[in-house]
């Protein structure tokens, strides 16, 4: 099926209703990687599902965007979240039973669970490349398909995921569905109308004439003669020979479909874009649409004849109980993409955004009373304000000229418009006098609470997009291309001010008369400190459209932007800390009633809510390799693991009395590791200032994870901050961050293979072919040297042919030999000196 994160912007299933109260069920665990900001809105997620899967009338699983992994018991009424232990998007999934279960998703990620979703692991798929769809026929035979740039690839394993074997050159086009009804027959589809056919468990493939170059999205069998496949325009295609022939399906409808699933031979279900559900009663002779009003869907599928999920965007979950004759809505919510939050009391809140919606609530969040005005429903509102120490009066402004005002904080509002332009954000110094901003340069002002507007000159053509007034005659406008406008008279005049930047400024936003901040795109902050006559660009590490900004105080701000970004500040913005959202949403609007109170909207109706301090800890999430047992393929070999040679006790593989670290034990050690390693932080570049160290395991994949084999590792204790870290391996050079690297409790990924300036010093790392870099291998003793005394007479030489868990087995094969130790590791790095001080 084909992943439509690009769809977002589509909105589709508007209910016409002017006023509907939806109570919104939020459970804290739904983001419970790390308790910062929980869900609100909607339910059960705002992220983008992809595929569904149902092994019962009851038990099935959803995945999506953010590494999203639900599962419900009651046939989609609940969903729970499950820790899927990555960010990445997923894709598809597939189940053979309760039990065990796949998905798969971008950047070669597949994760297997053998008990029903309480946990995952990732299996090494040997690509980096965006994988589309998976089928398994039984507890071993698997197919999964991609894209590897626009050509298609196919992965294909015999024993569960544990090995998978890239079947080359069958298609120059992407594939983006793939279907097996037993072990032997199976068929993808993909880009051009490409239809492949195996007959021998995916090692051949066939190319079969589709009649058409549509792209195709799904294809299902009901046997392995009789299948369907869909795609784009409307184009349903049917088989009963095992596609020696395929026909085009007649359907009266327009139609982009994204997946097709099948009951029996006449009975299927086909779904896709503006939420399009279309049924067939007789093998695809003829198609209805039964009414319904969703969003776009992107995977369905059915437990029993009559029991079925449709998932799509935004989090969207149909259900239907009678074979798809009827559907009804699962998820509940907002699902318009929502672009400002405004609070007037800790507890009483508005938020606007597309097709006319404005929400408000007055119990911080737990309930939203939803409203759509009429006259914005078919574009929607960008800001709402209410001016300081006034709960009850307030304006909101939008696209071509829509402004709405309240006189009963929020809960009625008056609708008018002013011109065509597009407004983009308002602001109230009290409840007379208000500035509004927009499009090519548009500024107007009221004098008598919004009766009237009167348009002020500009002198730019540049789209503004925020206003931000610190009295009632000094004020800042911030627009495309580093605009930024100044008044002194309350918005009358304005004059030009230098930003210092040619990116686009979309928030500012003041926390006392002299201290400001605007973003922007490129992750672009720029602060002032005497009242926005002079700016300053701030360095930074965030390379993500920023969107929104919130000072509680001089210190204590808030950013928000893509890929569900929201960075926090506690020195002025000196430091930038990213936060745990779980989404990949757009991000639009921020608001804080005090330091720890605050909620975010965005895409997809998403609204977030954070009531507490930051958490008292920070994760390092790092890569590495080991050169020593490095494959040459982005990846390393498990031989001590599938061995059972790695100890439960790091003790037995760090000493902790010459590491000083606390020593862990596990119960077992976790599938695709490679071996332990030590990670320690420091907030300087000299051993003593060493404030944590812990161990943790390095996996296959060049993750080093915690010792439940998924998480990044936590360090508790510790405060958002800048770090050194340090990462040790008992038979290679150590490396350390070239630079100290913002760590919080959802930091960055470091990854020190991509090039040499990754790790402190000079050619601390060896490059292991290809632009990739890794640990040297041949420090046998741990004393910083690959020596001849120390590494080769004391050690290697006494243990030569040895077998087992020995610091001397350079490649970690479970033998201390000759050629592979001694010759390809450590005779290559003689000489070297780990670079960390």
């Amino acid at each position: 099926m084909l992943r439509l994160n690009f769809l977002n912007r589509y909105f589709n299933g508007a209910n016409l209703k002017i006023i509907l109260i939806i109570t919104f069920i939020f459970i804290l665990s739904s983001f419970n990687t790390y308790p910062q900001w929980y869900l609100q809105n909607p339910y059960p997620t705002a992220n983008s599902l992809n595929a569904v899967k149902l092994i019962s009338e009851d038990v099935g699983w959803a995945v999506g965007n953010a590494g999203a992994i639900l599962k419900t018991s009651d046939g989609g009424t609940t969903w729970e979240y499950q820790a899927s232990g990555i960010n990445s998007e997923l894709t598809d999934v597939s189940f053979i039973n309760p039990n065990i279960g796949w998905t798969i998703g971008a950047n070669g990620i597949i994760l297997k669970t053998t008990n029903g979703g309480t946990t995952w692991n990732l299996q090494t798929s040997g690509v980096s490349h965006y994988l589309n769809s998976v089928s398994f026929a039984d507890a071993n035979h698997g197919i999964v398909v991609g894209q590897n740039g626009p050509n298609g690839i196919i992965l294909r394993t015999t024993n569960g995921g544990t090995n998978w074997t890239e079947v080359t050159g069958i298609t120059t086009n992407e594939l983006v569905g793939v279907f097996f009804p037993d072990t032997s027959n199976g068929t993808a589809v993909g880009k051009g109308g490409t239809i492949l056919r195996t007959s021998n468990g995916g090692i051949n493939w066939t190319a079969q004439s589709s009649g058409t170059t549509q792209l195709l999205t799904s294809v299902f069998f009901t046997n392995k003669d009789t299948g369907t496949a869909v795609g784009w325009a409307s184009t349903v295609l049917r088989t009963t020979n095992g596609g020696t022939s395929w026909a085009q399906d007649s359907l009266s409808i327009d139609a982009y479909f994204e997946d097709v699933y099948f009951t029996d031979a006449n009975h299927g279900v086909a779904v896709g874009w503006g939420g399009v559900i279309v049924r067939t009663t007789n093998g695809g002779t003829s198609w209805l649409e039964p009414s319904h009003l969703t969003k776009t869907l992107t995977g369905v599928c059915f437990g029993n004849s009559q029991i079925g999920i449709a998932v799509g965007i935004f989090g969207s979950v149909m259900k239907t109980t009678d074979a798809g004759v009827t559907w009804n809505a699962k998820s509940s919510g907002v699902q318009a993409n929502l672009y400002s939050v405004f609070f007037t009391a800790k507890d009483t809140g508005t938020a606007v955004g597309n097709a006319g919606r404005i929400l408000h609530t007055t119990n911080g969040g737990s309930d939203w009373t939803i409203e759509i005005i009429p006259m914005g429903r078919e574009y929607g509102f960008k800001s709402v304000h209410f001016p300081k120490g006034n709960k009850f009066k307030g304006i909101a402004v939008g696209e071509t000229g829509v402004v709405c005002k309240t006189t009963n904080g929020g809960t009625i509002w008056d609708t008018s418009t002013v011109g065509r332009k597009n407004l983009n954000s308002v602001f109230l110094t009290d409840t007379s006098n208000a500035i509004v901003v927009g499009d090519t340069g548009t500024i107007l002002k009221t004098t008598n609470g919004g009766a009237t507007w009167t348009t002020q000159t500009s002198g730019t053509t540049n789209n503004l997009l925020s206003v931000f007034l610190t009295d009632d005659t000094t004020g800042i406008a911030v627009g495309n291309t580093g605009t930024i406008l100044r008044t002194t008279d309350g918005g009358t005049s304005w004059t030009t001010q230098t930003s210092g930047t040619i990116n686009n400024l979309t928030c500012v936003y003041f926390s006392d008369k002299n201290n400001g901040t605007t973003v922007g795109d490129n992750g672009t902050i720029i602060k002032t400190t005497n009242g926005g006559i002079n700016w300053t660009t701030q360095t930074n590490e965030i390379s993500r459209h920023l969107k929104g900004v919130f000072f509680t105080d001089a210190n204590n701000g808030t950013v928000v932007g893509e890929m569900g970004s929201i960075f926090r500040t506690t020195d002025n913005g000196a430091n930038w800390a990213l936060e745990e959202t779980n989404t990949f949403n757009l991000l639009s609007g921020v608001f804080f009633t005090d330091a720890n109170n605050g909620t975010v909207v965005g895409d997809g109706g998403l609204i977030l809510r954070t009531s507490g301090t930051s958490p008292d800890f920070v994760i390092a999430n790092l890569k590495v390799y080991l050169e020593g047992p490095y494959n040459g393929s982005g990846g390393m070999t498990t031989t001590l693991n599938t061995n059972n040679l790695i100890p439960k006790n790091s003790d037995s593989a760090y000493s902790a009395v010459v590491y000083d670290y606390t020593p862990v034990t596990v119960s077992s050690i976790p599938d695709s590791v490679v071996d332990w390693v030590l990670v320690e932080l420091r907030t300087g570049t000299a051993s003593s200032t060493k404030v944590a160290e812990r161990a943790a395991f390095l996996k296959s994949n060049g993750a080093i994870v915690d010792t439940n084999g998924t998480s990044p590792v936590k360090f508790s204790g510790l405060s958002v901050g800048n770090y050194y870290v340090v990462i040790r391996h008992r038979n290679h050079l150590a490396i350390m961050t070239a630079t100290t690297i913002p760590l919080s409790s959802s930091s960055y990924l470091y990854n020190f293979t991509t090039a040499q300036s990754r790790a402190y010093g000079s050619n601390a790392m060896r490059d292991l072919g290809g632009s990739i870099f890794g640990m040297v291998a041949g420090d046998i003793d741990g004393d910083g040297n690959v020596d001849y005394s120390n590494d080769l007479l004391n050690r290697w030489l006494p243990s030569f042919g040895y077998h087992g868990y020995f610091s001397e087995d350079l490649n970690l094969n479970t033998d201390v030999d000759y050629t592979e130790d001694l010759l390809n590791n450590w005779l290559p790095n003689f000489g070297y000196a780990t670079q960390v001080p």
